[in-house]
């Protein structure tokens, strides 16, 4: 904890120094891919890293307003992938969302549209078709609940106090990291385990906050908002087979293109880092048509990004750092210079 609050501390001093001023010239790019998971205020009452995936509806609404003041053109991933191919001068920036929360749809769809915005929403199926889990919005009202997690998956014992707050928080990131790094089938395992011990419904926590298949038709419909595919459990594909990786892919496009009615063209990586998405998953993308994927490596995009769209790289907009001022430090280049160089700085 100790860690990250010396983390914010020296982003929020970068943000109002003159360093992004002055490294924007060069490490800017062509332009910016920002990422965001839910616009919703943050609620975990013990910190959990669940509210570094909530972004406050009113700031989400002046950092819109900042982006067009500051005069960048806002495209969807389409416009974007055209761009790669006929260069503008103007800088750019896409708004994506990832996972496909109900909230996508109650805040920022409501924000964009009024503000005549376009977005990409890039959806995990599974959820929406209420097949599968938002197992890490169960697990955070797992650990908040209870002082003491145990519980028994195939004989593995797993046991976790949760009384104070450094305790919950330590709770979540080893019980996530569990299903991070499990198929989906597993994660599947988890949850019933966890479900026969304590007063949790992961799929009933899913119904609350997944977006649902008429809402995303009705973005669509609106001209503002791109659809693309998240995969369908929102696996770490680079535990899986081949196969299973390919049908991941496809088919939560095919059950999106059903939704809306149109192709699909881009995709998002679950979790999206070198750990969850490598060259096979790149190479899988274009072999299935894909026009641009996305993952969570941070970086503004430059000329060499144009030549790999099927690695794209993103900026975070991390619930930690609830200010507009984060947006020019992360549009400058700073946050990216600085992560390849500072540790501390690595979950910025």
């Amino acid at each position: 904890m100790a860690t990250k609050i010396w983390r914010c501390a020296a982003a929020r001093l970068l943000a109002v120094s003159p360093v992004p001023a002055l490294i924007a010239p060069w490490g800017s790019g062509l332009g910016s891919i920002l990422t965001f998971h839910q616009i919703a205020e943050q609620r975990s009452k013990y910190r959990l890293e669940t509210d570094a995936l909530r972004f406050g509806p009113a700031l989400f609404r002046q950092v819109v307003r900042t982006l067009v003041g500051r005069g960048f053109d806002l495209v969807s991933m389409s416009e974007l992938a055209r761009r790669m191919r006929q260069p503008q001068p103007a800088k750019f920036v896409a708004l994506t969302f990832d996972d496909g929360s109900l909230d996508t749809y109650t805040e920022a769809f409501g924000i964009c549209r009024a503000l005549g915005v376009p977005i990409t929403i890039f959806i995990a199926t599974g959820p929406m078709e209420r097949k599968f889990p938002m197992w890490w919005l169960g697990l955070e009202q797992l650990v908040e609940s209870q002082d003491e997690i145990l519980f028994h998956v195939k004989g593995k014992r797993f046991h976790y106090p949760a009384v104070t707050s450094a305790q919950k928080r330590l709770a979540y990131r080893r019980l996530a990291h569990q299903f991070t790094n499990a198929l989906s089938g597993e994660c599947l395992a988890l949850c019933e385990a966890i479900e026969a011990k304590y007063p949790i419904s992961f799929m009933r926590t899913t119904n609350e906050n997944a977006i649902r298949p008429e809402m995303v038709a009705e973005m669509h419909a609106s001209g503002l908002v791109e659809v693309g595919a998240h995969s369908v459990t929102h696996a770490n594909l680079r535990l899986a087979q081949r196969d299973e990786v390919a049908s991941e892919m496809e088919s939560s496009r095919r059950a999106l293109e059903a939704v809306i009615n149109a192709p699909v063209r881009h995709f998002a990586y679950p979790y999206g880092t070198v750990r969850t998405a490598g060259p096979r998953e790149f190479a899988l993308c274009r072999e299935l048509g894909f026009e641009t994927a996305v993952t969570t490596r941070t970086s503004n995009l430059f000329q060499r990004d144009f030549d790999e769209p099927h690695r794209l790289p993103r900026l975070s907009m991390n619930g930690d750092y609830q200010s507009t001022r984060m947006v020019d430090l992360l549009l400058s280049g700073t946050v990216p210079m600085i992560k390849q160089t500072i540790g501390p700085f690595k979950r910025i």
